[in-house]
């Protein structure tokens, strides 16, 4: 191998490592545990040449081993000559800020990714390797195999990933990693609860796999080959799939659901794999296809929901509900003498006496529910919800519609209707012009 144009030479587990990285990925931020996996994984990169500082995560979760693994991972970088950052973390008030949500795994998860990314970009890194080994891969190929899964569950865990994350080892067995140990003399420190049954993956990888290979001695080989096709047959199938669902996607937020449903024999595939990244369980996806009343809505997480109107699918975030604009965002203003008064039929152009500037300084806000305006040329008052429905105005856009408002009354719902409030009359010596700025 060449690094930095330097001709290296590499033992047998270095060079497999070196052929699982992707290309050009320097420097590198390792995640060291301190267990056999990401040492040799940090060993074999710092050998190769690699670019690296560890990473290392205390969740104080199992004591003085705690702390232990702690003072083991600042002594193996000391020996290895690399730097090394440390985070504490408090597993149950992370926990706790997500009403109790998430599991004790899941909460290490997130924190661990999360603060991961956050060095990454502070440090300049390339991206994060973590040290899944090929045992690990098939350990996950059969767990998603028992829980239910398509492709992608089936194709194991992804060399590279989109959040910067690579696995180099994911071809290594865990017997050549400890071999690989021996050799340098390096030890290693076990998780005490990685040897209790009491979690899905300690049950397959303690009990279930020792009687696969007991009974199937290839039982390592098949499946091997078989993540490696599924991964092959993964990466054809989303492109296919990406291609078909262009015929339905309006944008990136709204799926045409009513044309989908009617056209494709795959519409369940398709609205599935929409759906991929919102959580939705299979009920849920069938409660989808065949709902036929328009403002049904699918909650999903952190306030967001799926809407179906009209026929379409829209994903509506949680951070859209509701806003305020600086007025010079949203409108261009203009005064002038009435003899220049040449009124143009235009829904983005308003017209009021040029008493509508004085007192209270307007505001520029989303719908709120109930909200009320009384319209020009009409009588009476209108619900605003009742102009957005007549306006055939999306129930996911309401609230990208601005309102201006003024002493507590609506002037204008842009683009839609203004109010009677300061018109325009024979009396008026100088009106104001308002066009709105339609995004």
């Amino acid at each position: 191998m060449w690094i930095s144009g330097v001709a290296m030479k590499l033992n047998w587990f270095e060079q497999r490592v070196a052929d699982g990285m992707p290309p050009e990925v320097s420097p590198l931020i390792v995640a060291l545990s301190g267990g056999a996996d990401s040492v040799a994984l940090l060993a074999a990169l710092s050998s190769i040449g690699m670019t690296c500082v560890a990473a290392h995560c205390n969740f104080h979760l199992r004591g003085a081993e705690s702390d232990r693994d702690e003072q083991y991972v600042r002594d193996v970088c000391a020996r290895l000559n690399v730097r090394l950052y440390v985070k504490h973390f408090d597993v149950e008030a992370y926990r706790q800020s997500c009403r109790g949500s998430v599991s004790v795994e899941m909460a290490c998860r997130d924190l661990r990714y999360e603060w991961f990314e956050t060095l990454r970009l502070d440090l300049g890194a390339d991206a994060v390797a973590v040290a899944h080994n090929a045992d690990d891969n098939a350990e996950t190929m059969l767990l998603n195999l028992m829980r239910g899964t398509g492709i992608s569950g089936l194709r194991g865990m992804l060399p590279r990933t989109a959040r910067h994350i690579v696995r180099p080892m994911l071809h290594i067995h865990r017997c050549d990693i400890e071999r690989y140990l021996a050799e340098l003399g390096l030890e290693f420190v076990t998780d005490s609860t990685n040897l209790i049954n009491d979690y899905s993956r300690n049950k397959m990888r303690n009990l279930v796999m020792p009687v696969m290979r007991k009974c199937f001695a290839n039982a390592d080989i098949g499946i091997q080959h078989t993540l490696s096709v599924m991964a092959e047959t993964d990466a054809f199938y989303r492109d296919a799939v990406a291609v078909r669902l262009q015929k339905y996607v309006v944008d990136e937020n709204t799926l045409d659901l009513r044309r989908l449903v009617s056209e494709d024999v795959h519409a369940r595939l398709l609205l599935y794999e929409w759906c991929s990244d919102k959580g939705l369980s299979s009920s849920v996806i069938d409660d989808i296809l065949h709902c036929d009343s328009s403002g049904r809505r699918f909650p999903l997480s952190d306030g967001e929901y799926l809407l179906v109107d009209r026929g379409r699918l829209i994903h509506v975030e949680a951070l859209k509900t509701y806003r305020e604009w600086n007025f010079d965002e949203i409108f261009e203003l203009s005064v002038a003498s009435t003899d220049q008064f040449i009124p143009v039929r235009d829904a983005c152009i308003a017209y009021f006496d040029e008493s509508v500037l004085d007192g209270e300084p307007w505001q520029v806000r989303s719908w709120h529910e109930g909200d009320i305006i009384e319209p020009f040329g009409m009588h009476g008052r209108r619900k605003v919800s009742d102009l957005f429905t007549d306006a055939k105005v999306p129930v996911s856009k309401k609230h990208a519609i601005p309102l201006l408002v003024k002493d507590g009354r609506i002037l204008w719902v842009a683009g839609i209707r203004a109010s009677r409030y300061f018109p325009v009359t024979e009396r008026t010596e100088r009106f104001v012009t308002l066009r709105y700025r339609k995004k």
